[in-house]
């Protein structure tokens, strides 16, 4: 669904740019998600598209192919936005360019101050839909354009951590701003016990900066029984992405590590409670999400459901196909 508006100002005149725009200030697995859609923008206008995001990207933004971090305010021949929220609009209003756009998941999401800023809005409802293919379905609406999962360049070498290890790792990525998105500190006890008993490499613990994924990264680590290497925190966005690229495997909650393991074709699987499967993952080789029962028909699932010796079962498949 499509609304042109009149509220908001055409085009500008003054000196042509062929560089499309796109803001975008969600977190950084969302960011990895929309690699495809800016990749897409880039194939259509034949330019590098001009990515307005959360400060500290710019690591991330490098991996991306065709993509530049862009805090000026230059000219673009067009303007794309994937969020309602006000600061985003707030943005795309200063921001002189072209036509600007708006693409939305849900109807629910337009907002009054959005006629005055955008000469389009787009409404595609995206439930059921992995979410970078949504990303991309919004921009992608001319002929010889095909989806490709999110995708990255492996980062140099001159990224490495002091604290990363010298051989090789299973990367455990207990962390999640979200609460309701954290498996049980005693389950991964319990499967760092299991990967033990079966010969895998050590265990490299991460997740981010804020002091509840620190608090859990730390409660695993003082339960296990086994030695567990515990990086949550210790890293920044450049160490991080280089420790993904660099796994043997990843065992991750459901969020940025498990989008980049993909990207980075490293085997992964992603664990799944109260959310979607099928609008955060998409079925790729190495690529395995496990979701937890849910308990009733109106009840949604908890990720203490999620049984360490069934996440055991999927991390050995997924060794044996891949030859770890």
């Amino acid at each position: 669904m499509t609304h042109n508006r009149t509220g908001a100002s055409g085009p500008q005149e003054g000196k042509p740019v062929v560089k499309p725009a796109v803001v975008f200030y969600k977190q950084l697995g969302d960011t990895v998600l929309l690699q495809p859609a800016l990749a897409e923008l880039a194939r259509q206008s034949g330019a590098p598209v001009m990515l307005h995001h959360r400060s500290g990207f710019e690591p991330l933004v490098e991996l991306m192919g065709p993509i530049l971090s862009h805090e000026t305010n230059s000219r673009a021949s067009s303007l794309w936005a994937f969020e309602p929220g006000s600061r985003t609009a707030w943005k795309a209003l200063m921001l002189p360019a072209g036509e600007k756009t708006l693409c939305l998941t849900d109807p629910k999401n337009e907002r009054w101050y959005h006629r005055f800023v955008f000469q389009t809005v787009r409404v595609r409802r995206s439930q059921g839909v992995y979410r970078a293919r949504a990303y991309w379905q919004a921009v992608a609406d001319t002929p010889g354009s095909a989806f490709n999962p999110p995708e990255l360049s492996r980062p140099p070498d001159s990224w490495a951590a002091k604290s990363d290890p010298s051989g090789p790792y299973i990367l455990l990525h207990a962390g999640s701003s979200l609460r309701r998105k954290e498996w049980p500190a005693k389950h991964w006890v319990r499967l760092v016990s299991l990967m033990k008993d079966a010969g895998f490499p050590r265990p490299i613990l991460s997740g981010g900066t804020g002091l509840s994924e620190m608090e859990h990264c730390r409660s695993i680590q003082e339960q296990s029984p086994e030695a567990i290497t515990n990086l949550c925190g210790a890293l920044n966005l450049k160490g991080f992405l280089h420790l993904v690229s660099r796994a043997d495997m990843v065992v991750a909650v459901d969020g940025s590590a498990s989008h980049l393991a993909a990207s980075f074709k490293v085997p992964c699987v992603t664990l799944f409670g109260p959310t979607r499967s099928d609008d955060w993952h998409t079925p790729a080789p190495g690529q395995v999400a496990l979701s937890a029962a849910s308990p009733g028909p109106d009840t949604k699932p908890k990720m203490e459901d999620l049984d360490p010796m069934r996440v055991f079962s999927k991390i050995m498949e997924l060794a044996r196909q891949h030859g770890n």
